[in-house]
């Protein structure tokens, strides 16, 4: 049940469908604010989800929701693994590596002890890791503990050397998947961290979404489809939302995942995620899994459910033709015609990155008032944990303009 629309000003607005987005006007209710939400129902969660920064996150709400591993097919040229699928990793490894797997699966192994203790220290710090003041801090109390330095080294320096090409590229595929982002890029303690929520698993979507929106009610929240919006403007000190019934409402602080809901952006020209939407036909066949990454350059990302397209995401290079995605996609998957259709570019904008305020790493607009929730800006490498970790950030920042 959707309730009715505020008469009088409210503290918050937030714009968008993610499921962290909800989540935040849900803990900020609980916080005593005044909270419209405008967004429609989200059960397209982020891929890596659950770790005790989600438990400290959601601690009071009384979420029951159990979290689980999905599988995750990783495939390249000679191999195809599937994580958390029917079979244990190790009698993949057997069948599609044989000589790497006690090198793999002691490596994954340490890994994901490595993440598990970097989690349980980001869940214990007093702030959220965003900014470089934060980072920093965190950098530094890793550099001086003796047996967490190596996780600031570049992760591909830390692969064994004794690994075959093959065993290389099954887990450059895997940490590229899941980070969005070329190995090179990536930290040791960013892979922990990513095979360690890997491990943790996931919420069931639509049953997060469902209890989000029960809680924000309890909490005397207002949520409305996204559809009832017309219009956002900045009006004096307040944002104007401008509904297809009733009077407009008058916000302070307005915050969106997606700047395509804000009029006066532009496109950000560094390559970023992008979205595309694959429409097979009327018949959409499932692959062997649900989430599948697909070795090449770049690295492609597919998730399929029940409910919606296919969706894919990958870091494309300026000049990246949807025709090659088309046929490496059709190999992949060969289902007659299969059209690419380009539907956003994430982190695509300009005037909340100028807008940056370096010490809480939190991006904002010129114009007071505009906050913007997105993981993959702000800690673009750390999948859904950035999310919950951007989630802090809003909280912790609104927290101080009490």
């Amino acid at each position: 049940m959707t309730l009715p629309l505020p008469r009088t000003p409210v503290d918050c607005t937030l714009v968008g469908n993610s499921p962290a987005l909800l989540l935040t006007a849900t803990l900020l209710a609980r916080r005593g604010r005044r909270v419209m939400h405008f967004g429609d129902t989200a059960t397209d969660l982020p891929w890596l989800f659950g770790g005790p920064v989600w438990d400290r996150l959601c601690r009071g709400l009384d979420l029951q929701l159990p979290v689980r591993p999905r599988p995750l097919q990783v495939i390249t040229p000679r191999t195809r693994l599937e994580w958390h699928g029917d079979q244990p990793l190790s009698d993949e490894l057997h069948r599609e590596l044989p000589d790497d797997m006690s090198l793999i699966l002691d490596w994954v192994n340490q890994l994901r002890e490595q993440g598990e203790w970097l989690q349980r220290r980001l869940a214990r710090r007093p702030s959220p890791l965003l900014g470089w003041r934060p980072r920093l801090a965190f950098s530094l109390g890793l550099r001086l503990t003796p047996a967490a330095r190596h996780l600031l080294k570049p992760v591909e320096h830390c692969l064994p050397e004794a690994l075959s090409p093959e065993a290389r590229q099954v887990l450059r595929t895997l940490l590229e998947g899941l980070a969005l982002a070329p190995l090179a890029q990536l930290s040791t303690a960013e892979a922990a961290l990513l095979l360690d929520t890997l491990e943790a698993g996931e919420v069931d979507g639509e049953a997060l979404g469902s209890a989000l929106r029960q809680r924000l009610q309890q909490f005397h929240g207002r949520t409305a489809p996204l559809d009832a919006m017309q219009a956002i403007e900045r009006v004096g000190s307040l944002w104007r939302i401008t509904v297809k019934e009733g009077a407009p409402i008058g916000s302070t602080w307005l915050v969106t995942d997606n700047p395509a809901f804000l009029p006066d952006l532009t496109p950000h020209p560094t390559p970023r995620p992008r979205v595309w939407r694959l429409q097979p036909g009327q018949d959409r066949p499932q692959p062997m899994q649900e989430r599948v990454v697909l070795a090449g350059t770049p690295t492609l990302r597919l998730l399929s459910s029940k409910d919606t397209p296919w969706d894919l995401r990958a870091v494309a290079p300026h000049g990246t033709a949807d025709l090659d995605f088309s046929r490496r996609l059709g190999e992949l998957l060969p289902f007659g015609a299969l059209h690419v259709e380009a539907v956003s570019e994430l982190c695509s904008s300009s005037p909340l990155r100028r807008g940056l305020v370096p010490a809480n790493g939190l991006p904002l607009h010129p114009s007071p008032g505009l906050l913007q929730l997105d993981g993959t800006c702000q800690l673009p490498r750390l999948a859904g944990l950035g999310e919950l970790l951007a989630i802090e950030g809003i909280l912790r920042f609104l927290d101080g303009k009490s």
